[in-house]
């Protein structure tokens, strides 16, 4: 009986994890400066191209690192523009 009760959360568990394997995982590898808070509120309008890298592991070009995080959803950049 006591066994039963184990395998049914063992199987939950199982289940739950093979979920979360499903969400990209992008490491700081990806990027060269991480964005920090406070986000930027205010940037300047220099061109100074950066490959913004975002939480689900897209990727685009902003003007500046700046505007890059100012996005929220973008985790860090490296310059240059994006490929």
């Amino acid at each position: 009986m006591t066994y039963g009760r184990y395998a049914l959360v063992g199987g939950t568990l199982a289940l739950w994890l093979a979920g979360c394997a499903s969400e990209p995982v992008v490491t700081p590898a990806a990027y060269d400066v991480a964005c920090e808070d406070p986000r930027p509120e205010i940037c300047t309008m220099d061109y100074r191209p950066v490959c913004a890298v975002h939480a689900d592991g897209s990727e685009s070009t902003a003007a500046n690192g700046c505007g890059a995080c100012s996005d929220p959803a973008v985790i860090g950049y490296r310059n240059g523009a994006c490929e």
